[in-house]
């Protein structure tokens, strides 16, 4: 049975087609152990491949076609054909139509690679934050970014989209110290401001506010001299000292340890065994007048505690 000029089983070969089979299918077994087709090509411009066809006209083909990397090739007319993947010699990594073509690749039914949107490898660097809307990324930002939560350029973050609702959260972090994280919404139009997320390394701090909305920590507590105080984000201050040292006139004038956006509520306690009045006056937004007296009406000496209740802007 060597050197046959063809063989042809229930078919007809030919010149090209040496070994034709027309069958339901077709065997190839092991002898004992393991079995393996053989497809060998003359040279790497050659092809050695598997076409498969429909009514004799190709559609899919597999192998090594005009070069030595595996590569799936289709077609949906037989003329006009898709790399579809393309597997490296070297590295095995994919490319080809399947695989996505970029890092910020959105085309529905592709594989995914290392890097695409931020997977796996450096976010992607975008200059504007917006631009990181319509998909589910991770992206960090440039220096002078557009939409960015502050100037400065280590800003990363994800961004979630929720594609029925064409609706975006983006959270971002910054490497500083003490770290910062911001978070912002799309209703579907728009995205919001950013909104800052509050933690154990900056709730304390300083406070601070731009038209009434608080842009610094929830808690500011100081003292000095003339007393302690505490501030709040929403703009409630309080001031107090506990022993104000009294004046023979009756009368001392208490600093407040930080001024007021406006005069506070004030109250005073007499530090004493006795019965003793104190009353303020001249409740200014950074100081007041406090006064003591004896029950019968006599200004004295008196120690007190006294407290300001009021707000910072």
């Amino acid at each position: 049975m060597d050197n046959l000029d063809g063989v042809g089983i229930n078919t007809t070969a030919d010149g090209t087609n040496k070994l034709a089979i027309a069958s339901e299918a077709s065997l190839f077994s092991h002898d004992g152990a393991g079995h393996q087709i053989k497809v060998n090509k003359a040279s790497t411009a050659d092809t050695a491949a598997l076409l498969f066809q429909t009514n004799w006209s190709g559609r899919a083909e597999m192998g090594l076609t005009g070069q030595n990397e595996f590569t799936v090739k289709v077609s949906d007319d037989g003329s006009v054909w898709t790399e579809a993947l393309r597997i490296n010699g070297v590295t095995g990594s994919l490319t080809g139509a399947a695989v996505v073509s970029a890092e910020d690749d959105t085309t529905p039914g592709k594989l995914m690679v290392t890097g695409t949107h931020g997977l796996g490898n450096a976010s992607m660097r975008l200059s504007d934050a917006d631009d990181a809307g319509g998909r589910t990324t991770f992206f960090a930002l440039q220096s002078s970014s557009s939409h960015a939560p502050s100037s400065a350029s280590t800003w990363m973050g994800v961004n979630f989209y929720r594609g029925y609702s064409n609706t975006d959260a983006q959270f971002m972090v910054r490497a500083s110290d003490p770290p910062e994280a911001v978070i912002r919404g799309h209703d579907g139009s728009s995205f919001t401001d950013w909104a800052a997320i509050y933690h154990a390394a900056n709730v304390v701090g300083n406070v601070s506010e731009s038209g009434g909305v608080p842009t610094g920590a929830i808690v500011e507590e100081g003292s000095n001299a003339d007393g302690r105080y505490v501030r709040y984000a929403d703009g409630t201050q309080i001031a107090w000292v506990h022993d104000l040292d009294g004046h023979a006139s009756g009368i001392v004038t208490w600093d407040f340890p930080i001024g007021f956006a406006e005069p506070p509520t004030v109250t005073a306690t007499a530090l004493s065994t006795s019965a003793r009045i104190v009353t303020v006056s001249g409740i200014g937004t950074g100081s007041v007048d406090v006064r003591g007296w004896q029950a019968n009406g006599t200004v004295e000496d008196v120690t007190t505690q006294v407290t300001a209740t009021g707000r910072w802007f």
